[in-house]
């Protein structure tokens, strides 16, 4: 779907650098994916996302965005989410005066991928989409000792998601958007709630299909597993390091952690404690290719997060023919299938580590052909997921509402 020399749209990218990967990378794939089929795009952004910007395309000179218009705005600095809300006035001020000297016939809201962060620009009246969001799921109870001192933030969190279909404000939100994508089925049923039009599930995520692997890779002698994300209670960190434990008495495996955070310390003495601290590499924060790297020389990722919309790194991991070991819940639930994936029921804290490592034994039990089977399964939906795919069905979407 081309819409040159006719439309131009609007992206709203909250989170927007091309150097960056999760929301701020996804920010700017929306909005440069779009500059082939529009006239015109208009990005509403931050400005603190400026020097990245420009850092950007000082360095590749060959990316061609003659058509982009970026409208920095001014962040107040406000804690507990205020900045978010009062960019998004600012936000809509901004783009009442882009579109009055403008040819904008959509509007589409990409990051912060939030539904309690919400936006305003639905008063514009102008078709507009919302989304992909999550942030309707909520950690489970029975693992509420997973945040420690957090629990009560946590708490916080999970009653205001779950009477957040009584807020006037995410309800005419929902009600007036041309059209809202969620990134998770508790997102979808809150929206759904809250009376939304029209609804459908789709994944903020993609992949470069030049980085997908190809062919098929031989499984490890010795069971290789990767984790990687921020080390933090509701990643699941400490999970992982007790299930790993409970593998050391039946297989022979080693494992790499990476990624830092503020639970980083906690987890090392965690594996130092339970004697598993040699079989566990913690190699803290790397360069995103190298994380690539990781991906090709494992045999699992183990994402163990409790409170996700999916994770990126589940879709990077597939790409490189690494199926996932996950719990049975949000987002990862929702996409995976039993060909890519091994998935653990939740019960409480103790039953939930011993699912887990229940998952990860169930792939170890494979012949290798079974194994290089999951792999070809993993590249085949990783092909389903690219970004070249991602901007398709969007264009799709767009049509649908033009």
């Amino acid at each position: 779907m081309n819409y040159n020399d006719k439309y131009e749209i609007m992206i709203s990218a909250f989170a927007l650098d091309p150097n960056k990967g999760t929301e701020p990378g996804n920010g700017w794939r929306w909005a440069y994916g779009m500059l082939d089929h529009f006239a015109h795009v208009h990005v509403l952004t931050r400005s603190d996302n400026r020097k990245g910007v420009e850092n950007f395309l000082e360095k590749n000179t060959t990316v061609n965005v003659s058509n982009l218009t970026i409208h920095y705005i001014d962040t107040k600095k406000i804690p507990i989410g205020g900045s978010y809300v009062l960019w998004q006035i600012d936000a809509f001020k901004k783009a009442k005066k882009i579109i009055r000297n403008s040819n904008i016939k959509l509007i589409h809201h990409v990051t912060y991928g939030s539904l309690q962060g919400g936006s305003f620009l639905w008063k514009m009246q102008t078709p507009f989409i919302f989304g992909p969001v999550g942030g309707g799921q909520t950690s489970p109870f029975k693992m509420r000792q997973i945040f420690g001192k957090k629990q009560i933030a946590e708490g916080i969190r999970t009653i205001v998601t779950r009477v957040i279909h009584i807020s006037p404000v995410h309800r005419a939100l929902a009600r007036w958007a041309s059209m809202v994508l969620t990134t998770n089925s508790d997102t979808y049923k809150i929206v759904n709630k809250l009376g939304g039009r029209n609804i459908r599930m789709f994944l903020d995520s993609g992949i470069d299909e030049d980085l997908i692997l190809r062919g098929v890779k031989e499984p490890s002698h010795n069971l290789k597993i990767l984790w990687v994300g921020r080390l933090m209670p509701r990643k699941g960190i400490l999970l992982a390091v007790e299930s790993l434990s409970i593998l050391k008495k039946h297989v022979n495996f080693e494992a790499t952690i990476v990624g830092d955070g503020e639970q980083l310390q906690e987890a090392k003495n965690l594996a130092d404690r339970l004697g598993i601290l040699d079989k566990i590499s913690f190699l803290g924060q790397i360069d995103h290719d190298k994380v690539f790297d990781m991906y090709k020389e494992h045999d699992i990722l183990l994402f163990t997060s409790v409170r996700d919309s999916f994770g990126s790194q589940v879709l990077e991991a597939l790409s490189q023919g690494v199926p996932v070991v996950c719990l049975d819940h949000q987002g990862v639930a929702d996409f995976l299938t039993e060909e890519i994936s091994f998935k653990a029921e939740i019960g409480n804290y103790r039953e939930t580590v011993e699912n887990l490592t229940g998952a990860i034994l169930r792939y170890a039990s494979q012949s290798s052909e079974e194994k290089k089977i999951m792999v070809k399964d993993c590249i085949s939906f990783s092909m389903q997921h690219t970004w070249n795919k991602r901007i398709e069905d969007m264009l799709k979407i767009y049509s649908d509402i033009l």
